[in-house]
């Protein structure tokens, strides 16, 4: 049976930024949250995940990382790749603290 769940970008304050901004939820758990929960049983480790930042912000300051960012976000349908999806919010790079996933698209569904 596939499990289907919703993903959506809702505008929220985040652990570190508290202005809303694009957040990334599973069933209306921040993905930052989610993925803390589920890494590791240690809570220091836990603690570092919890505040990332999706990487479609606008906050990327290296116009090549946010071309790299967006052209597999947008990649064609069907085809896999690696996604560099939340990242640190101090340093707002690919080079610190980033979470990648390994995405496909096919057509209303992300796997």
């Amino acid at each position: 049976m596939t499990m289907h769940r919703k993903i959506l970008a809702e505008m929220l304050p985040s652990e570190y930024a508290q202005e809303p901004h694009g957040v990334i939820t599973i069933d209306g758990e921040p993905l930052d949250h989610l993925i803390a929960r589920h890494i590791s049983d240690d809570d220091q480790t836990r603690t570092s995940y919890v505040g990332l930042v999706p990487t479609m912000l606008d906050w990327l300051e290296d116009p090549n990382e946010r071309r790299l960012v967006w052209r597999r976000v947008l990649a064609e349908e069907g085809r896999r790749q690696a996604v560099p999806i939340l990242m640190c919010p101090d340093d707002v790079d690919l080079w610190c603290t980033v979470i990648i996933a390994d995405v496909e698209t096919r057509g209303n569904d992300v796997i």
